[in-house]
This record gives structure tokens, sequence and C-alpha cells, in this order.
């Protein structure tokens, strides 16, 4: 049977419906939902945090139908329906606050609708978003007599977008209004069983979640690394007949295919105890369903903040292969555009190379970088080219 892929295709219920390609990542999602409550999780645009928070979803909403054959399929006894509010940043262009205000009044609103909250009531809020959010959590895990789960994605997007701006009052705007949607989450506990929160880059977000202490920032852990993309296991289990495939139509062995593979869109390492390299999934789907090896992963609006960030900082590494950092500068919060190096790794253009010490999870441990494959190095010379002569950079 000719494997078909999930191309443009981000939703867990429709590509198992449709019979497409799934990369089996259910037992660590059960995982997940059962070891924690509240999760921040970063990757890099088209790795699949889509993909992931609709599965999350699907399975939270007890779906059981759509996992027949998958790993969680043996996990889950009970396959309880919690309610499932899903906030999706990640297709809205947010230009000015009154975007973000009205996106989120969208959301809102279908959800107040779903739980009986009528206009009337809705409007004795005065607008607040704050309270509008507590009140339909609340009411949703009364209607239904099930925890609420809270999935966000691409929550800093908005941030993102008003940085591209160069308005720094426009910024912190956007954050004083994403803070009145999210703080409440932390007083939320009792009504929820999973607040998930995932995004491209882990920039400013501090200030966003200062009243939300307790997200457990899961983007490193060895347990939670491969989430996301494809590693060298799944690739060899799930998808050597689609390799094999291409092999014949480039006249290598199967062994030269891999390699060709891993040079293209391979080489992450996003923990240095897992020594695993993951795939691109977006890149890798591609070049096996067109058998074709090209520059499919790089996007000019979504690499635009990196490149924002390397014009204002004056910092371009002129030696991709080389670069040091601690792991406090890799995932902790930053004020906009002022650390390329940081913005780089969490987009992906960077990946972990090594290690000077023997415990990745200290603080100041110094981190090796790199380029981790051909589509990457493309999309750093694209986000470099035309930039001013860079100056020496210090990360703060």
């Amino acid at each position: 049977m000719e494997m078909k892929y999930p191309l443009g295709e981000s939703e867990f219920a429709r590509i198992r419906e449709q019979g497409e390609l799934y990369v089996d990542k259910t037992a660590l999602v059960y995982d997940l939902v059962d070891q924690g409550h509240y999760y921040q999780f970063v990757r890099p645009s088209r790795f699949g945090k889509t993909l992931l928070i609709s599965t999350i979803e699907a399975y939270l909403q007890g779906r059981k139908e759509l996992f027949k054959g998958l790993a969680i399929e043996q996990l889950e006894k009970e396959w309880r329906q919690h309610p499932v509010l899903r906030m999706d940043f990640s297709h809205i262009h947010f230009g000015s606050r009154d975007d973000l205000n009205a996106a989120v009044d969208h959301i809102f609103s279908g959800w107040e609708q779903l739980y009986g909250i009528t206009p009337e009531e809705a409007s004795e809020y005065g607008g607040d978003h704050c309270i509008r959010f507590q009140r339909i959590i609340e009411r949703a895990h009364e209607q239904t007599g099930e925890y609420v789960a809270v999935l966000v994605d691409e929550y800093e997007k908005p941030v993102r977008d008003a940085m591209l701006k160069k308005d720094r009052e426009l910024v912190e705007e956007v954050i004083r209004d994403l803070m009145g949607i999210f703080t409440l989450l932390k007083a939320m506990g009792e009504h929820t069983c999973l607040i998930f929160m995932s995004g491209t880059t882990n920039i400013l977000l501090a200030n966003i979640f200062s009243g939300l202490n307790n997200l457990n920032n899961i983007s490193m852990f060895d347990d939670f690394v491969a989430l996301c993309g494809v590693t060298e296991t799944e690739l060899h289990r799930d998808l050597e007949p689609a390799v094999a495939q291409l092999a014949q139509a480039h006249g290598q062995t199967l062994e030269q295919c891999y390699e060709a593979l891993s040079q293209h869109c391979g080489g992450y390492r996003l923990s240095d105890v897992r020594n695993e390299f993951i795939y691109n999934p977006y890149s890798l789907m591609q070049v096996l369903a067109h058998q074709e090896f090209q520059h499919y992963w790089y996007n000019k609006e979504t690499m635009a903040y990196i490149r924002a960030s390397m014009e204002a900082s004056r910092y371009a590494p002129s030696n991709p292969e080389d670069i040091c950092a601690d792991h406090s500068q890799l995932m902790q919060p930053w004020e906009p555009l002022s650390n390329p190096i940081a913005l780089c790794f969490q987009g992906g253009i960077f990946t972990l190379w090594e290690s000077d010490g023997a415990n990745s999870r200290m603080w100041s441990e110094t981190m090796r970088l790199r380029l981790p494959n051909e589509e990457a190095r493309y999309a750093f010379e694209q986000i470099k080219e035309g930039l001013p002569e860079p100056k020496k950079f210090t990360p703060r």
C-alpha cells in the first residue's frame, strides 16, 4: 500500500481519519498527562507542535477510536471525556492590540456559547478577558463534571508580531493583555487537569507568565525531547519502505540514503543526555513524498523575528559551527531582539553539539552549538543575507 503523507495537515483527527502517516508519539503524550499539570514547551516553527496539541486534545476528549493500534490504546484504561479549551494563535496576524483582543473575543465567544454563557452574562464582565476565561473554565467543569484541559498553540506569536513592528509600547501593551488572559490559570488548579502552552520562542515569556510561575518548561527534558520531530529509531521503524523508495530514485544504497537524510534535515540534538538525533518532520515528509532534496523548511515570514534580532543587535555569527552558550542563555527569557543566539537555537537554526560539563541541568554549563543540517544552513544564510557588518556580541 502506498504511504500517504500528512503534507500540510497538522490535525491528528484528520490524519488518522484519512489514513495518513502518523509517527506514534502517544506513549509520550500519556506520560505527559499522567506525570504533570502545568507545562511550557518550545520548538521551532513547522516542527509538529500543532499536531502534538491536537493529539493531546483528541486523547483528553476520549476519542478512543482515533488511537486504534497506537501505543496509548494499551496504556489508557478509562478514556474519560474532558472538556478541552484550545487556543491557537499560529494562524492569526497581530498587527495591533485590537487584533489580539478581537481574536481572544472570538475564541471566548465560541466557548461561552458551547457552555451556555449568554452574551448578556458575558457582558457583565465588562470585557475583562481574565474574568471571562475564569468563568468559562468554571462552567465547563460544572457542566461536564470533568476537569478541564487548556491547550495554547503559539502563545507568544502576538508578542513576536508586535516586536517586528519595532514599537516598544505596543509590545508592552500586548504583554499586559496576554498576562490578563493567562495569569488566572495558576488559580484554576481545582478545575483543570492540564495546562499546556507551546511556542516557538521563550522570549519575554517571564513577563507574560509572571503570575504563572509553576509552568514546567520541558523543552530540554530528556523524557520529552522527542515529543516533536522524528527520531532515528522512529525513522527506521516507521519509514524504512519510504526511505528505500527514495534511495532507489536517487541511485543510492539504503545506508547512503539514511546518511543523506541526516545531512539534509536531521542532526537535531535538544538534550545533552539523549544522544539520538531528531529529524525536522516537515522537511522529512516533504523529501519522502516528493523524492527530492530541496529546501522545504525555510519560510521568510516565520524567520523574520530572528533576522530582526540580528539586525537590532548587529550580531550574526561568522562561524556558526563554533558557538558557545550556557543553558540559561539558551532557554531563559530575554528582552525582545536582544539575544539572536537564543532565538537561533529555539528557532531550529542551531542545535546542541556537545558540552563542557557532566551535568546538562547545570545553568552554568557551557554548551557548544552548530548548524544541524543543510536545511538549517540554508535558512541561516537567507536570514543573514544583506545584513550590515556584525559587531562583537556577548549575550547578557
